[in-house]
């Protein structure tokens, strides 16, 4: 599966509750009218949370997350007028925004839905220690087999998004501008069982451990999520 993950920041001018209803009324319809397009949803961001080595200026109001079968689903649905269409309604909310090209890997499917808590974090290897081709094997098979051992009462989900292209404002940058490697999406029950079965639990603990030594930089958002698709 091909992940196209949007990071936003609205223009100033527009109030909360018009962002969200520019994103739901506006741009999602469009959206759903991309030939190809497996599922759309939209992440409002409702806390920047502080993680290890994080910036503050790294900042964001909403993610979009577009799901295609395959790299080829997702160049055809790019070249479509309908995905034109949902470009040139983007800029009439958003002042800034950064895409990220993905295969996705899904570690834990989703069990539960309704009354779940997400995150989203922007994840970057320790460079020039850790390659990306190391960290794509420590990230998608040693640290997902750690995460699927977690308890399944707090973890509900747990998705990663391998970034293969990125994009400033519609522009292809290189790693240097935007210095990230991975996306992932945590559905979990409560922060602080989050919080204390990484601290208390032996396979949080490893899987905390195995983390910093691939993972320089984790940038999380909390997000209220709607799958439109």
């Amino acid at each position: 599966m091909i992940s196209c993950i949007n990071l936003f920041r609205k223009d100033p001018a527009v109030s909360d509750g018009d962002f969200e209803r520019f994103l739901h009324d506006d741009y999602a319809p469009l959206c759903l009218r991309i030939p190809g397009l497996e599922s759309f949803e939209v992440d409002r961001v409702t806390l920047k949370e502080q993680g290890d080595a994080s910036s503050e200026a790294i900042l964001a109001d909403a993610f979009t997350i577009e799901r295609y079968v395959d790299l080829d689903a997702y160049e055809l649905a790019a070249q479509s007028d309908a995905y034109k269409a949902m470009l040139r309604e983007r800029v009439n909310a958003v002042v800034y925004n950064e895409t990220y090209v993905c295969l996705e890997n899904v570690s834990i499917p989703l069990r539960v839905e309704d009354g779940c808590h997400k995150k989203m974090t922007l994840l970057g290897r320790t460079v020039p220690d850790v390659s990306f081709e190391d960290f794509t094997r420590e990230w998608f098979v040693v640290h997902s087999g750690c995460m699927a051992k977690m308890p399944t009462d707090i973890f509900f989900g747990y998705n990663q998004h391998l970034i293969i292209d990125r994009m400033v404002n519609g522009q292809h940058v290189n790693h240097d501008r935007l210095p990230f490697d991975g996306i992932l999406e945590l559905f979990f029950s409560e922060a602080s069982e989050v919080s204390n079965a990484f601290k208390t639990i032996p396979e949080g603990q490893a899987t905390v451990a195995h983390r910093k030594e691939f993972m320089s930089s984790v940038d999380p958002f909390l997000v209220d999520f709607s799958v439109l698709k």
